[in-house]
């Protein structure tokens, strides 16, 4: 019924015509598209260059050093709130995300190749953009009781997009020339977007924002339940993505994993997570946004304390139990996590996509503070070792 009611059912506004969500599954196509490249670049372009005789901890700096200039996001979603415009700022995001893409091929060999960072540099940029601005363009568009099936829908997309990148990924990097899969990636990703850009019109935003300059106002970040949020979003991604650019690796490295298991750890973790997103938005309308969201930490935290016990018991099997768990947990809480961050930007009608762009820049420097402290720490142990 959930999934009826996701697909199904329509949101309105006092001062617009309905929107079914059916047309918003066709607008959040794009956030599957980047669902689904970065799993590529997180799982496959990583196992690549760990194949490519990479250490495990130069793949955290290079990639995490990247992920910081999805900061820019800020200036696109500046830009679309003084203009009253998303379309054209979600074309230009979408062209330097397939940039970013078509150059990672040519930036794997030989290790420690800085070309790798201008390819995550144009991708970043193009992703973080296309990410705030379709969130902010359906916060727009949505009433408040619609959000959290919103929140389902758009959050359901980008997850269907990890596990398809997953699966189709898994199926393809084994038998795939790596410059070939990279190419399979990037028609998937040019496809999704142009049907998405296609379903998406500025006349449906309903805000007439009114502003003047790109300096942002200090008491809007500093509003109750904006710093609230921030504070949840410099935390919790540091321990969400600081085992992510070392699992893969430590699979191939440590438990001996070929390029068809890499596919299976990734699409065993993504199918999990998106089986587990109706649960969360169930228990989101039963017990309410917040409990549902500290539900599925908890049992995301049981995970990560598998992956521990996978790697001091060196067991495959205590792996794919975490990986499980920790998907559930994922999925769980993904659906009431964006939509209380919906929630909280609809509350400055003015300025949605600043503040959006803002909680997404805030997950940014944790996300790849994150990255690069996976790639540290293991050096830091080493050099403690040798010095004992």
């Amino acid at each position: 019924m959930i999934l009826i009611d996701l697909l199904f059912a329509e949101t309105s506004h006092s001062n617009a015509p309905r929107v079914t969500i059916i047309k918003l599954w066709m607008i959040g196509l794009i956030q599957m598209a980047v669902g689904f490249s970065a799993v590529v670049i997180s799982s496959f372009v990583n196992a690549e260059m760990t194949f490519a005789g990479w250490n495990p901890s130069d793949i955290s700096i290079f990639l995490g050093v990247g992920i910081y200039f999805e900061a820019t996001r800020i200036v696109f979603a500046r830009l679309s709130d003084k203009a009253n415009k998303v379309k054209p700022f979600m074309v230009a995001g979408t062209v330097l995300g397939l940039i970013g893409l078509l150059l990672i091929p040519y930036a794997i060999s030989p290790p420690r190749n800085y070309k790798i960072l201008i390819a995550m540099i144009f991708y970043s940029i193009g992703s973080s953009a296309v990410s705030t601005l379709i969130d902010a363009h359906v916060t727009t568009i949505s009433l408040p009781e619609e959000r959290n099936r919103i929140a389902g829908v758009i959050q359901g997309l980008r997850l269907l997009g990890f596990a398809s990148g997953g699966i189709l990924g898994g199926r393809l990097y084994p038998v795939l020339e790596f410059q070939s899969f990279i190419f399979v990636v990037i028609c998937i990703f040019a496809i999704l977007s142009i049907v998405s850009l296609g379903y998406i019109s500025d006349e449906d935003r309903l805000i007439k924002t009114q502003v003047k300059s790109l300096q942002i106002n200090r008491e809007l970040i500093l509003r109750k339940p904006n710093l609230l949020m921030l504070v949840f979003l410099v935390i919790y991604p540091l321990g969400l993505f600081m085992q992510d650019n070392l699992l893969e690796p430590y699979a191939i490295l440590v438990l001996g994993f070929n390029d068809t298991q890499i596919g299976q750890l990734t699409m065993v973790w993504g199918v999990t997570t998106l089986i587990f997103v109706p649960i969360g938005v169930l228990t989101s309308n039963k017990i309410g946004k917040v409990p549902s969201l500290i539900i599925g930490q908890m049992i995301a935290v049981v995970g990560l304390f598998l992956y521990i016990l996978s790697g001091n018991f060196q067991n495959i099997q205590i792996l794919y139990a975490g990986l499980v768990i920790f998907g559930a947990g994922s999925g769980m809480y993904s659906v009431p996590g964006i939509s209380i961050m919906f929630d909280v930007a609809a509350l400055s009608k003015q300025e949605v996509s600043t503040i959006l762009a803002i909680f997404g820049l805030t997950v940014t420097f944790s996300r790849a503070s994150a990255s690069i402290l996976a790639g540290f720490i293991p050096q830091f142990q080493s050099l403690l070792a040798q010095q004992g």
